[in-house]
């Protein structure tokens, strides 16, 4: 949170997570161009959260990784559609209900 709000004039800011380099996307434009186009060369994100401490938050397509992240990818474009706004609801109730 820190860096993204001390960057907060720059579209992105370029970083390291220990010793590997990493990408925070802050413009609009720009995360939609990853998550709509430029996917295949973010899908594997270096932070991971487990499913059953955070099942909600391990959804996040900025946190999985691999098929996952497509499937959540996926999920988020449709928000940005009207073709689907059944199977979105149907998705956002799914996320209200008790984990097991």
């Amino acid at each position: 949170n820190k860096i993204y709000k001390d960057y907060s004039g720059h579209d992105a800011v370029g970083m390291y997570e220990f010793f590997t380099p990493a990408l925070l996307v802050r413009a609009p434009d720009l995360v939609k161009r990853v998550m709509a186009s430029d996917f295949s060369s973010f899908h594997d994100n270096a932070t991971s959260v487990s499913k059953k401490l955070d099942p909600h938050f391990s959804q996040d397509p900025f946190i999985a990784r691999g098929e996952e992240w497509k499937l959540y990818r996926a999920r988020l474009n449709a928000v940005g559609t009207t073709a689907t706004p059944n199977s979105l609801r149907l998705w956002e109730l799914q996320g209200c209900l008790p984990h097991k």
